[in-house]
């Protein structure tokens, strides 16, 4: 973590968050709620749009798709590209530069007795983000922004699994 004294723009940012909900329903009904990018905005609190770009229509290693997010009264629209597709249990994809990314998500949704658990995490970097733009225009005050976005990212994902699995479990068992 970067403090005061250091070159804000070299900041070291340790942001790595994951959390998990259970859902009742089955994890092929959860991946086609989840991949419904129309809906996206319905569970996911700070994505309010997403669509697939470049003529796909289906997660897969190598498609893309782009996300308009809307956070702290800031709005902006970035590229994902999916790494890694394994459904309808895993996917992984980079935020903008697969090769340095803002960021990578990822989504494990693994079979129960009773369901699925869905599992999503987040994890920063190493690329040029939003946060390090805040902390580069705020050197002063880096530990209060780490802070204050790492909890909103825990708050978020909490809650846009708890949205997407009481989407999926609402869903007609046939939609799976």
């Amino acid at each position: 973590m970067t403090h005061a004294n250091e070159d804000p723009g070299n900041i070291d940012l340790d942001i790595d968050i994951a959390v998990e909900v259970e859902s009742t329903a089955p994890p092929g009904l959860v991946w086609k709620v989840l991949w419904d990018l129309d809906r996206y905005s319905e569970w996911n609190p700070e994505c309010v749009e997403a669509r697939w770009l470049d003529g796909a229509s289906a997660p897969a290693a190598g498609t893309q798709f782009s996300g308009r997010n809307e956070w702290n009264g800031r709005t902006w629209t970035v590229t994902c590209h999916i790494v890694e597709c394994a459904p309808p249990t895993f996917v992984r994809w980079t935020v903008e530069d697969p090769a340095f990314p803002s960021s990578t998500w990822s989504y494990s949704i693994t079979p129960t007795s009773t369901g699925c658990t869905i599992r999503e995490r987040f994890i920063h970097g190493p690329g040029n983000s939003g946060i390090r733009n805040m902390i580069r225009s705020n050197p002063d005050t880096p530990e209060v922004i780490i802070a204050a976005r790492t909890q909103m990212l825990n708050d978020n994902m909490l809650n846009g699994l708890r949205a997407l699995a009481h989407l999926a479990e609402a869903a007609p068992l046939e939609s799976s």
